[in-house]
């Protein structure tokens, strides 16, 4: 059979590789989706526009063309990965008791305990009741001791099985004090943990009972609590309360001691990647202390308690443990109407609650618990500067960032409707504040040494106190949460004075506030530092290096741009991989959990 002429083209033809599409063109021009002459160094669309020309490296889709880690970056992140997978057996189980701890409390006289606990909704998946002895995974929740007291017994349903859950929020409720009525304009306000739950009226205070450690472990861990927990509350508390000024009155409060304990514990535990169940006894201990305190004589050792606590749930748990723990704190602050203009322990308390407040807040979409306006007695920049103390002005820091915080933390909706009424004038009143709180810092929270060489990464900025470090901190991450909303860009000259080309750079800030952590292994500031830290690498992740309008105003994970919308070259993989190495380094030696954050890093980075 004699084939046909075309046959041999037709089978030829077959075999003849398929032409693929290229990239060409600068980055700008690229990104633009502008035609580019190809013109080196600069190219015609560039010098046009008046724009810096960058060229990226060359795109090809072929697999053995692709570009990849080099070989000691593709190890430092193996080297990462194992640390994370020697840490996985950290992961606890322990047996909630709270409810017999609570049951063996119940007496007659006191009808908000025992059978007459309100029920849970049980359309709520997060309040779902769980028998006493079925393991759970991660620690109890100490909002869980909440409960209503003004509910008539008869309106509370009796659980079937006579097990009483305790309703996880806090309720609108008055306070009713167990040794009697007061004239105190507190009672309107709720105290956390609804201390004297498990006090009967006129009752003889029972003795405190026996610590669950020995004198030797009780010794081991509050020398623990004193060279590393403590310090985490003391991040801008200069005469450091936790830890030495307040100390010795603090010990006299069992609670107190008790919270430490537990807080020691469990660092320790994730240091030394242990499990051991004294560290929820402990906890356990602390709750059932407060449950026999007298509401009346709640001072502050009580809100410094409470503050341990909310600590060492952060360590660890989701979020939304926070949230619950804080609003009890948050009670207990407006109650006794303290806040950062306080002194002594109460000061210190008030700033380690707003700086996890302002975190939960960040992370759920939520504003803060207490508004802003109430958390100091005058926030002008000018006064604090005349009083002359560091620890104040690095404060206000915090509570820009919370200004921040909670005008992004609107809905898309509102956001929409601020946009027309004034949301860009908010931006920019608070990016104005912010820079000025910059401009006007006193040399003491200026670095001691700065220095930037061509062989470095990241900056390195020498900061001799805790304060400093935290403050500034805290403005680069302002600073970065403002540029992403793409309404500081522009405007008239007069309403961003304080614009400047660095101060502008969304990437400057970014490695600026990486190389703070880097250059200052301080572990109070490394613990405050991961959400910071975080916000860079999604920073550093963007598509876009220099600041330019986007539509979201949250650097949330849910917004952030996927590695899909990524160039075809990666800008600053030193920069991720010191990153992730930094986020291991702070997990490995303080006990802070980072693992999350940083997959939430790898995955919007594309390192899978």
């Amino acid at each position: 059979m004699v084939s046909s002429p075309d046959s041999g083209d037709e089978i030829g033809a077959s075999y003849r590789p398929v032409r693929k599409r290229t990239r060409t063109g600068c980055i700008q021009c690229r990104s633009r989706r502008r035609k580019c002459d190809g013109a080196r160094p600069r190219c015609r669309g560039c010098e046009v526009r008046g724009q810096v020309c960058r060229w990226g490296l060359k795109a090809s889709f072929h697999p053995s063309r692709a570009i990849s880690l080099s070989r000691c970056e593709a190890a430092s992140l193996r080297e990462v990965e194992e640390g994370r997978g020697r840490s996985s057996s950290r992961h606890q189980q322990f047996v909630d008791e709270t409810n017999i701890i609570i049951d063996g409390y119940s007496t007659p006289d006191h009808p908000s305990c025992g059978p007459h606990l309100p029920a849970q909704d049980e359309s709520s998946p997060s309040h779902v009741s769980r028998p006493p002895s079925q393991p759970i995974s991660g620690e109890l929740s100490i909002a869980d001791l909440f409960t209503q007291r003004n509910l008539p017994a008869s309106d509370i349903p009796a659980s079937p099985s006579g097990n009483h859950d305790l309703p996880p929020l806090i309720q609108s409720q008055q306070f009713h004090s167990v040794s009697g009525p007061t004239a105190t304009d507190t009672q309107t306000h709720l105290y956390p943990f609804l201390l004297g739950q498990a006090r009967s009226k006129d009752a003889t205070p029972q003795p405190v009972p026996q610590f669950p450690v020995t004198d030797g472990e009780k010794f081991q861990l509050i020398s623990a609590f004193i060279r590393e927990t403590g310090t985490w509350c003391e991040t801008t508390d200069s005469q450091m309360h936790f830890t030495v000024k307040s100390i010795h009155e603090m010990m006299k409060s069992s609670s107190f001691v008790a919270a430490a304990l537990s807080l020691a514990s469990r660092q320790l535990d994730y240091v030394l990647m242990r499990q051991r169940p004294v560290t929820l006894e402990l906890y356990q201990f602390t709750i059932q202390l407060l449950l026999g305190q007298d509401p009346v004589r709640a001072d502050t050792s009580i809100l410094a308690t409470c503050t341990l606590l909310c600590v060492y749930e952060m360590m660890a748990s989701r979020v939304e443990e926070w949230r619950r723990h804080l609003k009890g704190c948050a009670g207990f602050l407006r109650a006794q109407r303290w806040n950062g203009s306080s002194e002594g322990i109460v000061k210190a308390s008030f700033w380690a609650f707003a700086r996890i407040d302002v975190w939960a807040a960040f992370n759920s979409g939520k504003a803060t618990l207490i508004p802003t306006e109430s958390w100091v007695d005058n926030m002008c920049i000018d006064y604090v500067l005349a009083n002359g103390d560091l620890d104040d002005y690095c404060n206000l820091a915090i509570l820009i960032f919370a200004k921040i915080v909670n005008i992004l933390s609107t809905s898309q909706q509102s956001r929409r409707e601020m946009r027309a009424a004034g949301l860009k004038a908010s931006i920019c009143t608070l990016w104005n504040e912010m820079q000025r709180w910059y401009q006007l810092r006193p040399s003491e929270v200026c670095p001691l040494l700065r220095d930037f060489p061509p062989t470095k990464v990241f900056p390195e900025a020498l900061y001799i106190r805790s304060a400093p470090n935290c403050g500034n901190t805290f403005y680069h991450s302002g600073c970065m949460l403002l540029l992403q909303t793409g309404l500081v860009t522009q405007g008239p000259e007069h309403l961003y004075a304080s614009f400047k080309e660095e101060t502008g750079n969304i990437i400057w800030h970014a490695r600026e506030l990486v190389g703070i952590s880097i250059s200052n292994p301080s572990h109070a500031n490394w613990v405050n530092q991961l959400q910071p830290l975080f916000i860079a690498g999604t920073v550093f992740g963007s598509s876009v290096a220099s600041p330019s309008v986007r539509d979201t105003l949250s650097v949330s994970p849910g917004d952030a741009p996927s590695a899909a919308e990524n160039h075809d070259f990666d800008e600053f993989c030193s920069e991720k991989i010191l990153l992730l190495k930094h986020l291991a380094r702070i997990e490995r030696e303080t006990g802070w959990k980072t693992s999350d954050r940083a997959a939430e890093l790898r995955m919007l980075w594309g390192f899978v």
